[in-house]
């Protein structure tokens, strides 16, 4: 009877260190569940700026064009009369 209350109590020590690695592991996996999900928020807005850079550049080349378009075309009309039929 003797050797089974300190087997018994050597069970219920190591039964209370396991339990408190399970607990220090889930704070570890709670932690690492928010960080994954700060970067996942992190990734979708870089992906949003990235869109709107994207789309301002297009812009940007649009207007450049239709400034060489129309600059081109106005002085086609100045040097018109100039040139030979």
């Amino acid at each position: 009877l003797h050797f089974r209350t300190i087997l018994l109590g050597q069970r219920e020590s190591e039964l209370n260190r396991v339990t408190g690695e399970k607990d220090k592991f889930a704070g570890l996996l709670i932690s690492c569940r928010t960080e994954a999900a700060g970067l996942a928020t992190s990734l979708l807005e870089t992906k949003a700026e990235l869109g709107r850079q994207r789309r301002k550049r297009r812009w940007n080349q649009v207007q450049k064009w239709a400034l060489i378009g129309l600059s081109s075309w106005l002085g086609y009309r100045q040097l018109r009369p100039f040139l030979p039929p």
